[in-house]
């Protein structure tokens, strides 16, 4: 069977595809992760906060990065909620404190900040564009001029 290399989703449920570990694997703890959006995919980084050695500051050192698609994304998205109301439901509602949520994190607060950036890189493209000649294209041919020693010479009879 010849593999399908298309931009089509392929829908694999679990079990049917065989698990392997690959050689870079390794287990981390995170009690900080950040997210960042592009245009074609959705990455988050995971960090463990620590104390500085011998500063007494926190430090968030960064201990893996994801990046997937839209999709993947979106499934990863509904594991996590449902391991968290299953972890709710069998042990105890987890307690977020006072403060250490982001209120800037909102779906609402995110796309605002998309559209923005957004807008800003379209603004910058049509400054970085070439602007249109006279004649529609900037690879169009010259017409030459209808007067002067340039203009279309007469054949000889």
């Amino acid at each position: 069977m010849a593999a399908d290399f298309s931009n089509e989703p392929i829908a694999v449920r679990a079990g049917e595809a065989k698990r392997a570990r690959s050689p870079l694997y390794r287990n981390v703890y995170a009690n900080f992760c950040q997210g960042q959006l592009g245009a074609f995919d959705i990455t988050v980084s995971f960090f463990q906060t620590r104390d500085a050695e011998g500063t007494g500051a926190l430090v968030h050192e960064e201990q893996a990065t994801v990046t997937m698609s839209p999709m993947q994304f979106k499934l990863f998205s509904q594991l996590c909620n449902g391991l968290t109301e299953a972890y709710e439901q069998t042990f105890t509602p987890i307690a977020v404190p006072e403060g250490a949520g982001n209120p800037n994190l909102a779906a609402g607060n995110i796309v605002k900040l998309m559209q923005e950036a957004k807008a800003k890189m379209e603004a910058e493209l049509k400054l970085a564009l070439p602007v249109p000649t006279a004649s529609g294209s900037s690879t169009a041919r010259k017409q030459p001029p209808k007067r002067g020693r340039t203009a279309v010479t007469k054949k000889a009879t």
